[in-house]
């Protein structure tokens, strides 16, 4: 039986630099603001030279979206959660939500740079709508409401998970401009009637 190859050396110690160069470009994007940040300000804080970023990133749209599917597989991970919940009423489904809403308090500035990607980035908008897709698969395989491949079925579905984001991220901000035990309650409501009916065994 063939057994996977181990990584090389050399190709775990560019792995490592290259996840060096994205942490500390991610503290450079905190405190100063990617527009105001240079490829120098990375290499100094990753303790590298300059070559070595562009060797690894083109540009800092690329290390951007780099660090951004990194935040968005981590809300996937979020929504993993939600297919291990114990029962779909609204009451749980609710405490997930505030689960994701903690977590994004916790993440707020990683927020905040996935913000600026969807702003700025056609890419890194894709990536977003991509993960989203994502998503509805992962649910569909356990609520028939996220199962439909196409049609309104499956745009509800999607329009779903664009909701819940965008009110967890709202309710997650220091000043949020909406009532946010309100708008908690309703996703509440509607996404536990999403989840009501499980995917039947064929």
């Amino acid at each position: 039986m063939m057994t996977q190859a181990r990584p090389s050396i050399r190709q775990a110690h560019k792995d490592l630099t290259r996840a060096r160069i994205a942490e500390a470009a991610r503290q450079c994007f905190y405190e100063k603001g990617v527009s105001e940040t240079s490829f120098e300000d990375i290499a100094t804080a990753a303790g590298v030279r300059r070559a070595t970023v562009y060797l690894h990133f083109a540009n800092k749209s690329a290390i951007l979206a780099d660090l951004l599917l990194h935040n968005l597989e981590e809300v996937r991970l979020i929504y993993e959660r939600l297919c291990g919940l114990r029962a779909y009423n609204v009451a749980s489904v609710k405490k997930w939500l505030e689960s994701y809403v903690r977590a994004l308090v916790r993440h707020r500035q990683a927020m905040r740079l996935f913000q600026i990607g969807m702003a700025t980035d056609d890419t890194v908008r894709v990536m977003i709508e991509n993960y989203r897709e994502s998503v509805v698969r992962s649910l569909g395989r356990q609520f028939a409401a996220f199962a439909p491949e196409a049609g309104r079925a499956h745009a509800a579905a999607v329009l779903m998970v664009v909701k819940i984001d965008f009110v967890a991220d709202a309710a997650a901000q220091p000043e949020p401009r909406l009532e946010v035990e309100a708008a908690l309650d309703l996703v509440a409501e509607e996404l536990s009637a999403m989840l009501a009916e499980p995917v039947t065994a064929s």
